[in-house]
């Protein structure tokens, strides 16, 4: 078991993207990069209301106290996430197409849902479970998740799919099917296919979340105003910069300020 007192011992700084005294988001092996972006560890949270904010990454929630590994496919919506209790989470967030490479599993069939991972690959499942429960430590636990991954990976990402990512990203969001298809050399429709398919969202949808990503990071830093945030973003303006965050996230960019603490605040990123 593991205890929020590791944090501190961890070996391996350099993999450390960010923590506190009650959490940490740590970088995989350097070959599972292209596969995963994160491991968080989120010790002794109590709340009522924790929630993931929609974004373009299936995961893998496992809660320490029963063991229980549940998929998180791509949100277009906020999900509820949390306990009312004592709990320690590890999130596992895969990169776009990383959960396809593991499992073969065609992304748009897990948007919006969760599934207990037991039902996808009861074996992994298991090999993840008694890891979890064994680990005495971080670095213990960090080094399994390593292993099991690196000798579970089904398949090679997709070619052009790094491209597509990049050019999005590139753009912050802000760019069309057609400008998209022209750059990648795919039609319009075969392209949507293929992210649909390895992420689970239509090309349009995943700009969305490109843009509403880079904002909900932005305003993890409160000297940023919502009109910077806005234009920082790619977004027309404030009034549609807000519209768009509350219909994506059922709240305003100020509630989402106010109420930071209750929601899982992912390091999300293209590789």
């Amino acid at each position: 078991m593991i205890y929020n007192k590791d944090i501190q011992s961890f070996g391996k700084k350099h993999r450390i993207l960010q923590q506190d005294y009650d959490y940490m988001y740590l970088l995989p092996h350097p070959q599972l990069r292209e596969y995963i972006s994160h491991y968080s560890i989120t010790f002794d949270f109590i709340s009522d209301n924790y929630i993931m904010m929609p974004n373009y990454n299936t995961s893998l929630v496992i809660t320490t106290r029963n063991l229980n590994i549940n998929v998180i496919g791509s949100t277009t919506m906020p999900y509820f996430i949390g306990s009312d209790t004592c709990e320690t989470f590890v999130i596992i967030v895969f990169q776009p197409a990383g959960f396809y490479a593991l499992t073969g599993i065609p992304q748009d069939e897990l948007i919006d849902r969760t599934i207990p991972f037991e039902s996808i690959d009861p074996i992994l499942c298991k090999l993840l479970s008694d890891r979890v429960d064994k680990a005495k430590n971080i670095n213990e636990l960090v080094m399994a998740f390593d292993t099991l991954f690196l000798s579970n990976l089904n398949m090679c990402c997709h070619p052009q799919l790094k491209a597509i990512f990049q050019n999005i990203s590139d753009c912050g969001g802000n760019t069309s099917l057609r400008k998209l298809s022209n750059e990648i050399h795919y039609s319009e429709r075969h392209l949507n296919r293929v992210i649909q398919k390895h992420v689970g969202v239509s090309a349009k949808y995943l700009s969305r979340l490109v843009r509403i990503n880079k904002a909900l990071n932005l305003l993890k830093d409160c000297n940023n105003n919502i009109t910077f945030v806005s234009e920082a973003a790619g977004f027309h303006d404030s009034s549609h910069f807000i519209r768009e965050f509350k219909l994506l996230c059922g709240i305003t960019p100020l509630e989402y300020c106010n109420n930071m603490s209750n929601f899982y605040s992912a390091i999300i990123d293209f590789f």
